[in-house]
């Protein structure tokens, strides 16, 4: 069976077999899809052989009450990347489904190379190697000044920062974990609206046009420069109708021009049951931004009736990290 191009198999082969007095074997199947929700739930005289080549995204209830008649059997093969997945399958399945362990499609699997690069910092060790699916820990110190480490590892493989420990575990391939510290400045909102001010509580600036239908209150920070690049962050919240009619957005300008992936497209909005400040739920936003001269706005916009919630939007903790 080709199935290389095929992404979702949930509950493909559900049920197979169910009213059947025999059921043949389907064969080997290679399974790339990133969906097998279900695939053989309830299949409960499915034969078949999977070579997991890909490890899916979604796979729950694969087994669930499948291959449990007596002729029935279900063998999973796999590489040195799925593993773990048929690790999971198989502790998942019904405890009467007869699927069992195949082969390792590669043979043995090689020991995989971790190295790790610190920028504005230093590693103890910059390059270990793993066996397949092992874990490594490395300690790592920031130049003094700088924080607020970000993280990514090549390959897709997952990488954890707590503090200033670097953990890359269940490694599956060759990778190269990059950790780069900033220097946090905070950002000030300088260019406020004329018609409708944001209003500053604490630290907290609150958009201005409540209850003013057809109206939208924006306010700008000062300009600020990255000579290499750097990342934007801040907290935002908004009470109000659903996004659809009156809604909260950023649009990050570049020597004047928007950048692309900002503007009304970030809009959020709804909420409208908290009509306590104190209730407010913050999200975090970070957006990288290569080198040159930027500001940054945000606005609340409201359509033509009607008003829910507290009716505004909500910004903290403007920061440039760099």
């Amino acid at each position: 069976w080709d199935t290389s191009k095929v992404t979702n198999m949930r509950a493909m082969f559900a049920d197979s077999g169910y009213n059947a007095t025999t059921w043949n074997s389907i064969g080997t199947l290679k399974v790339y899809a990133a969906d097998i929700t279900a695939m053989f739930q309830s299949g409960s005289k499915a034969k078949a052989t999977l070579n997991i080549i890909n490890v899916p995204t979604a796979y729950s209830d694969v087994f669930t009450n499948a291959a449990t008649s007596s002729d029935a059997l279900i063998t999973l093969n796999y590489n040195c990347t799925t593993i773990s997945v048929v690790d999971s399958l198989l502790a998942t399945k019904s405890s009467n489904s007869n699927v069992v362990r195949g082969v390792n499609l590669e043979g043995t699997c090689p020991d995989r190379t971790i190295d790790v690069v610190v920028n504005n910092g230093t590693v103890n060790t910059s390059t270990t190697t793993v066996p397949n699916l092992g874990s490594a820990t490395f300690n790592l110190t920031p130049t003094s000044g700088y924080s607020n480490p970000r993280l990514f590892c090549t390959n897709n493989q997952n990488g954890t920062l707590s503090g200033n420990t670097l953990t890359v575990s269940n490694v599956v391939s060759d990778t190269t974990c990059t950790v780069t510290y900033y220097i946090s400045e905070a950002i000030t909102l300088t260019e406020n609206d004329v018609t409708y001010p944001w209003i500053e509580t604490s630290g907290v600036w609150k958009s201005g046009n409540y209850n003013v239908n057809s109206s939208t209150s924006t306010i700008t920070s000062e300009s600020f420069t990255l000579t290499n690049g750097g990342v934007v962050s801040f907290e935002w919240a908004v009470s109000s109708e659903s996004a659809t009619y009156d809604y909260l957005y950023y649009t990050i300008y570049k020597d004047g021009t928007a950048v692309s992936g900002t503007g009304t497209s970030t809009k959020i909005g709804g909420n409208g049951s908290v009509v306590d400040e104190a209730n407010l739920s913050y999200a975090t936003v970070s957006k990288e931004l290569e080198a040159g001269t930027y500001t940054i706005a945000f606005s609340y916009r409201k359509d033509g009736s009607q008003h829910t919630g507290l009716d505004r939007g909500y910004v903290k903790n403007i920061f440039v990290l760099k």
